[in-house]
This record gives structure tokens, sequence and C-alpha cells, in this order.
């Protein structure tokens, strides 16, 4: 079975279909070109550095290898998804740094301005806050230390008691 053919009607060009495939080339290359956001996006990555210790650090980078500098960062902890636990910015290098508070899932987005957007995600275990660190030391302090402190403070106001006393006291005359 052959496909009809219609008669073309009086005056019709018969350069319309040789002219379709450069005029929808024409057509695709004008919308690139006003459009330049689209057709010139990259996208994102990031990579945490340095390994696993405090504080931890995250590079942001554009796939071009650029970093993402100058950014807007934000930290989400465990549990966390709506209220974040730091507010900042990337570095020149691209890098933002922070120190957990606690174990567990924690969160990296930086986004630019022009709508790219990464995000870093890494788990962090109890040996990496900085309390558990060897030498850190925690909020509370030794009975010990405790101990001499308050005598040292009891001390300081029983000399300075009787020195005062002393420069009180009238002088006899010799």
């Amino acid at each position: 079975m052959t496909a009809a053919r219609l008669p073309r009607p009086a005056g019709a060009p018969a350069l319309l279909p040789a002219l379709a495939p450069g005029l929808v080339l024409a057509l695709v290359l004008a919308c690139a070109l006003a459009l330049p956001a689209i057709a010139q996006a990259h996208g994102t990555g990031s990579r945490w550095l340095e390994g696993q210790t405090t504080p931890l650090a995250v590079l942001f980078h554009y796939s071009t290898g650029e970093p993402m500098s100058w950014v807007s960062a934000k930290v989400y902890g465990p549990g966390d998804t709506a209220m974040e636990y730091q507010d900042a910015r990337t570095d020149k290098a691209g890098v933002l740094a922070f120190v957990p508070d606690r174990p567990g899932a924690w969160r990296v987005e930086a986004q630019d301005d022009q709508g790219h957007k990464a995000v870093a995600e890494t788990s962090v275990d109890a040996s990496l806050l900085r309390n558990a660190q060897p030498g850190a030391q925690g909020p509370a302090a030794s009975p010990l230390r405790s101990a001499a402190l308050g005598l040292s403070i009891l001390l300081n106001i029983s000399l300075g008691l009787l020195l005062w006393r002393r420069s009180r006291a009238p002088k006899s005359p010799a």
C-alpha cells in the first residue's frame, strides 16, 4: 500500500521541506543562546578533607573543579531537619569547617546564588567529639582541682584582710 500524495497548492514554495532541518537547528541554537544559565549549567560536588578529625572540614566545588567560594552553607546535626546547627559561608577555597557536638549523621549543604547546590554527609562517632579526645578538658574539673582552687581563694582572702588591718593600725611613735 502506498501513501497518497496530496497535490501541492499553486504558489506553495517547493523549498520548505529542504529548509526544515536547518530551521530546527537554528531554533535550537537560538534557544540555547537565549537561555545561557540552562545551556551553560554545571554540576557540583563535595569531599571531606583530612580524614575523620575535629574540626570536620568539607570542600565544595563545581564540576569544573572551581571552588564554591563564599557561598551560603548550612550544617544540620543528627535528627535536625528544620533548624541548622551552623549557618555560615564557605571560604575562598570553598571549605567549611565545624565542630560536631554529638555523634550521629551530619549533613552540610552549600548553595550559591544561581541555584547550584551541593550536599555532603558524614557519620560522626563519639571518638571524634571534642571532649572525647585525649588531653582535652571537659566542662567539669576534677574534685582535687576544685578543692585546691577553694583553698587558694580562702588563703588569698585571709592574706588580703591581714594586710588591710596592718595598714589601718595606728602607728606608734618611736
